[in-house]
C-alpha cells in the first residue's frame, strides 16, 4: 500500500509540473528565430539598392575588375557575421531579344506592352552600320501572357543574316524603362566590358581576347527613344584670305580606345583601355591661282579623356584590323552576386523595383542566418 501511495504522489507531482513547464517554454523561453526579421531585411534591402546606384552610373556594373561583394562587405560588413545574402538584379520586363534564323525576324518578348526601341548593328561591304527602329505593334502570347514584337531584317535593308552583328532593345512603358541585348557571336562578335580607370571610362577585356594597342570605337547614347552613335567627325573653316591664298582651320575627331595597363584579377590577365577622343587640328594654306596647291602650315594632335559618369551611354562598339567586332554594354540585363542559397536554412525574400542610372531593375534580395 505504501508503494502505491508513493506512486500516486509522484504522479501528482509530475502532473502539477507540466503546466509550469509549458508556461516556461511558451512564455519565458524564446528560442532564436530562424528567419530574418522583416525590419532588418527591409533595412538591408534599402542599403543594398543605394549601394548599387553608383557602380551602375559609373559603368562598373559589368566590369570583371569590380566586386559588388567587396563593396557590400565594406558598407555592411557588421551584418555579415550573422547573416548571408544573395542579390539578383534583372531588367525584368524585357524578357528576351533574339534573331530567328528560319524567318529572319528580330524578335523581342516583353512582360508588358510599350514602345520597343531597337538598335541594330550590321556589316555591309566591310563597313559597320547602325539602324534605329521603333516597334509598337505586338502579338499577345496567350500561353504566358507575354507580348511579342518582331521585324524582318529585309525591311530594314539587311540582305543576309550573316551581316547582322548585334541587337540592343529598350522597352519604354508609361512608368519604366528596361533593357536587353543579343549578340551574334557566330558573326565574329566578341563581348568586352565597360569599367572605370581613375575616373576615365575604360574598356576591359581578357588579354587573350584583345591584345592590341588601339581600337577605333563608336559610342552609343540613348535619349527620348533614339540611339545616337558617335565615332568620327570633321569640320573646317576659313581663317583668313590673303591675295590668292586662303588659310583653313581643319579639325578631325575620332573616338578610340588606347591600352593603358594590364592587370591580373582572380588569376586572369586583363587589358584596360582608356576611352579617349583623338583630335587632330590642322592649319592649311590653299593657293587658288595660278595653280591650285595645298600647303600644311601646322598640325597638332592630342587626346581628350572621356570621364564617367555619362548617364545615357549604353554601348560601345569597337573594331580591330582583322574584322572582329567587340561590344561593351554599360547597363547589364541581369546581375547576380552574393552567396549561394542554403538548402537547410530558412531564407527570407524581399523584392523591389529601382532605377539604376536610367534603367529600371527588379531587385530580389535573399537573406538568411549564417548559422542555426
Amino acid at each position: 500500500m505504501k508503494e502505491i501511495i508513493e506512486y500516486i504522489l509522484a504522479s501528482l507531482i509530475i502532473i502539477s509540473i507540466i503546466p509550469i513547464y509549458d508556461y516556461i517554454i511558451g512564455n519565458l523561453y524564446n528560442p532564436p528565430e530562424l528567419t530574418v526579421d522583416y525590419s532588418l531585411l527591409n533595412l538591408f534591402t534599402l542599403h543594398v539598392t543605394n549601394i548599387l546606384n553608383k557602380p551602375f552610373i559609373h559603368g562598373n556594373a559589368s566590369s570583371p575588375l569590380f566586386s559588388f561583394e567587396k563593396l557590400v562587405e565594406s558598407k555592411l560588413g557588421y551584418l555579415l557575421t550573422e547573416y548571408r545574402y544573395r542579390v539578383e538584379v534583372i531588367s525584368a520586363s524585357l524578357l528576351k531579344v533574339f534573331f530567328n534564323n528560319t524567318s529572319n525576324d528580330i524578335i523581342v518578348e516583353t512582360l508588358e506592352p510599350g514602345y520597343v526601341n531597337i538598335l541594330v548593328v550590321y556589316r555591309d561591304n566591310e563597313r559597320i552600320y547602325f539602324k534605329n527602329i521603333t516597334l509598337t505593334q505586338y502579338i499577345l502570347k496567350t500561353i504566358n501572357n507575354t507580348y511579342i514584337y518582331s521585324i524582318n531584317i529585309s525591311s530594314i535593308g539587311i540582305t543576309s543574316p550573316d551581316k547582322l552583328l548585334y541587337i540592343l532593345a529598350i522597352l519604354e512603358t508609361p512608368g519604366h524603362r528596361y533593357i536587353n541585348y543579343y549578340a551574334l557571336f557566330e558573326n565574329n562578335v566578341r563581348r568586352v566590358y565597360f569599367g572605370e580607370n581613375n575616373e576615365n571610362i575604360a574598356i576591359i577585356a581578357p588579354k587573350n581576347l584583345l591584345n592590341t594597342q588601339q581600337l577605333n570605337a563608336t559610342i552609343v547614347f540613348y535619349n527620348q527613344g533614339e540611339f545616337y552613335c558617335l565615332n568620327e567627325s570633321s569640320y573646317e573653316e576659313p581663317r583668313k584670305i590673303t591675295g590668292n591664298n586662303i588659310e583653313f582651320y581643319r579639325v578631325y575627331m575620332r573616338y578610340v580606345t588606347s591600352l593603358n595597363k594590364t592587370v591580373i584579377y582572380n588569376n586572369i590577365e586583363y587589358s584596360v583601355y582608356n576611352l579617349t577622343l583623338y583630335v587632330q587640328e590642322k592649319i592649311t594654306r590653299v593657293r587658288i591661282r595660278p595653280d591650285y596647291e595645298e600647303i600644311e602650315v601646322s598640325t597638332d594632335e592630342h587626346r581628350i579623356n572621356v570621364y564617367s559618369p555619362i548617364y545615357n551611354l549604353v554601348l560601345a562598339v569597337l573594331y580591330d584590323n582583322v574584322g572582329n567586332i567587340y561590344v561593351a554594354e554599360w547597363y547589364p540585363h541581369r546581375l547576380v552576386f552574393g552567396y549561394d542559397n542554403p538548402g537547410e536554412i530558412p531564407v527570407s525574400y524581399m523584392t523591389t523595383v529601382v532605377r539604376l542610372g536610367m534603367i529600371d531593375y527588379v531587385v530580389v534580395i535573399s537573406m538568411w542566418r549564417s548559422y542555426l
